[in-house]
């Protein structure tokens, strides 16, 4: 009876609900419940259709981890949907009873969550391997669990990169994408070996302040298992799983169940991973590390550099785990940064065409209980910073050329769209998505006839050609690869992208004259984030450190960009690139030229003549770019979610 009393006290001990895992929604959502065989789905009004996918994926998911992990829940587990954040994220709890929670908002472009070919696949199979591991109860402890309830789990008294890990593990094995197979996860975790940070056996929970902090239980945790898979049995970690759930809370049953003790697998696993990284990077150096200078501190978490059009300003922002974030504007050569906003973070700025204002997005609290992206504005030289959008969730916001518009995104219900900020502060939708289509950095091209994107859409996240109405008029890329982070030059002629798909994150470019694709860099860590200068001399991107990111300058030379191939060809009903060229500057007589360049700042309307029409897409060539024709009162109204 003592080693029963033993087991429960640690089970109560390790096994009650962490703080902070409830939550407030809002008071005016609307509640239903969908019941499939093995799931009770729970949404609030307007996730209809998502609940309906969410059913269909959940019994799917079901099946194929019931199998892999060989138990079974004997009640139906409950899914909870709830779209109160722009961020995503989900948790499970088998207290009570067995619970998923999902913020069903979709991964970002640049998280380590981003990987994926269905989010809905992704974050159930994770989630549910939570569930089925942390149920898991054998012998002793399932007397235990009779008598005193479900709050005995010895598999709860498990260390994080086990838990979490393990979640990593199945959603890597049993889905196309995964952060196993991350390019960014794999970036986070070559450079802690190259920092000489390769985390000891006692802190793979991350139990620490520094950057990757509790990432290190979900990405080194995952690859550790995988290690131990490898070298054992595939059905390892479903052993592991029953043993340890009728055994001995925190007397790890490893040398039982894979026939060598954890600790000798850890220092195999960390020396193997030592030296494939180690050379990986000497393979990179081989190839010619790309030269640049820190602009940055080289201690804070820093992103979007963005030059003013004039050239004398840089703007980036910077998270300081002490200070907290703030926005920097620098002179136009990086130099004598200061804070330019207290107290807020941004991914990505666009200027004003005179250089003398920028907007933001950044997160706020919305009425109590959501957290949400709105859309900010700030001139220099003052205090003020104006919100554009009021829970509206826009975020990504770029000016037009001529200054009269911002193109953003909007997010609600997992589906993303592009929408028009005009200066009475009005947001027209230019999309009706209800397919989760994904949005990131919208970016006008110079003279404003198109719009360069990010788009996830049917598994791939690739870079797209819009018209001025966000209509498709040329898919540049078509791969795997996470494309990202699109960027002109100021002359129109080149566009900037950042790219995983040579295995590290680098800054990519497009000639449109040639449809030839370059890389720029070539770096250990990772690159993305690019930024011109407009007198096309420099390049300023985010950088990646173990820290988090630097904000980095480097010249811009083409003779030492590499060679990547043509990009391919245009689709059905889709336009050369050659037609997004800007038109040729007219010659103007004697008395005129050289004006004061006001001829580059006209409206599109006026600096593209006959020639816009030319290059905008057929009815037929944008697929289901037919949605961005509807009439505003059609397509989701202001965007909220």
């Amino acid at each position: 009876m003592r080693l029963a009393a033993g087991l429960l006290g640690l089970a109560l001990a390790c096994a009650a609900p962490r703080p902070g895992r409830a939550a407030a929604y809002d008071p005016e959502l609307t509640w239903r419940s969908l019941e499939t065989e093995h799931f009770v789905i729970t949404f609030h009004g307007g996730e209809e259709q998502l609940a309906e996918e969410m059913a269909a994926t959940a019994e799917r998911v079901w099946s194929k981890m019931t199998a892999e992990l060989q138990t079974r829940p004997r009640r139906r587990t409950e899914i909870v949907l709830v779209d109160h954040t722009d961020v995503a994220n989900g948790y499970a709890t088998t207290l009570p009873v067995n619970t998923i929670v999902i913020f069903v908002t979709a991964p970002g472009e640049d998280s380590t969550l981003s990987f994926y070919e269905d989010w809905n696949d992704a974050i159930l199979t994770h989630e549910f391997t939570h569930i089925l591991h942390l149920d898991t109860v054998e012998g002793l402890p399932r007397l235990l669990r009779a008598a005193f309830g479900r709050i005995v789990s010895v598999n709860r008294v498990s260390p994080g990169w086990i838990i979490e890990g393990q979640a990593t593990f199945q959603e890597t094995r049993h889905t196309p994408g995964g952060r196993g197979r991350s390019p960014t996860v794999d970036m986070i975790k070559r450079v802690a070996v190259l920092e000489g940070r390769f985390p000891p056996l006692g802190n793979l929970d991350g139990w620490q302040s520094d950057p990757p902090g509790g990432n290190l239980r979900y990405l080194f945790g995952q690859d550790f298992q995988q290690f131990i898979a490898d070298r054992t049995e595939p059905d390892v970690w479903t052993r592991f799983i029953h043993a340890y759930g009728g055994w001995v809370p925190w007397w790890l049953p490893g040398r039982r169940v894979m026939g060598r003790g954890i600790p000798r697998l850890y220092k195999e696993w960390r020396a193997e991973t030592i030296a494939r990284y180690q050379r990986q990077a000497a393979a990179i150096r081989a190839a010619g590390l790309t030269p640049y200078r820190v602009l940055s501190d080289g201690e804070d978490a820093c992103a979007g550099p963005a030059f003013s059009p004039d050239g004398a300003h840089l703007a980036w922002s910077c998270d300081d785990p002490w200070r907290g974030p703030a926005i920097y504007v620098a002179d136009g050569d990086g130099g004598n940064p200061r804070v330019e906003i207290e107290q807020r973070f941004a991914d990505s700025f666009s200027w004003r065409p005179d250089g003398r204002a920028f907007a933001f997005s950044s997160t706020h609290v919305v009425e109590l209980y959501d957290v949400f992206y709105d859309v900010y504005f700030h001139e220099l030289d003052t205090d003020e910073v104006v919100a554009l959008t009021r829970g509206q969730r826009a975020r990504d916001p770029d000016f037009s050329p001529d200054g009269s518009r911002l193109i953003a995104v909007t997010n609600g219900v997992q589906n993303n769209q592009l929408a028009v900020l005009t200066v009475d502060r009005r947001l027209t939708p230019l999309t009706a998505h209800a397919d989760h289509t994904q949005y990131a950095r919208p970016r006008y091209s110079p003279d404003g006839r198109f719009v360069a994107v990010s788009m996830w859409r049917d598994g791939q996240r690739d870079l797209w050609l819009l018209d001025d109405r966000a209509r498709p008029v040329r898919r540049l890329t078509d791969d795997p690869a996470l494309d990202i982070d699109p960027a002109w030059s100021a002359d129109g002629r080149t566009l900037f992208f950042a790219s995983d798909r040579g295995g590290v994150p680098n800054i990519y470019a497009i000639d449109l004259a040639d449809e030839h694709l370059y890389r720029v860099t070539n770096v250990l860590g990772g690159a993305w984030g690019p930024a011109p200068s407009p007198d096309g001399r420099r390049l300023v991107f985010e950088s990646y450190a173990l820290h988090g990111a630097d904000i980095a300058e480097m010249d811009l030379d083409r003779a030492r960009w590499w060679d990547e191939g043509p990009l391919p060809p245009p689709g059905p009903g889709e336009i050369a690139l050659a037609a997004a060229l800007p038109a040729a500057p007219e010659t103007a007589p004697a008395e005129e030229a050289g004006g004061d360049g006001q001829d580059a700042t006209r409206a599109p309307e006026e600096a593209g003549g006959d020639g816009q029409d030319a290059t905008r897409a057929p009815d037929e060539a944008g697929g289901d770019g037919q949605d961005a024709t509807r009439a505003p009162e059609e397509a989701g109204g202001d965007g909220p979610r």
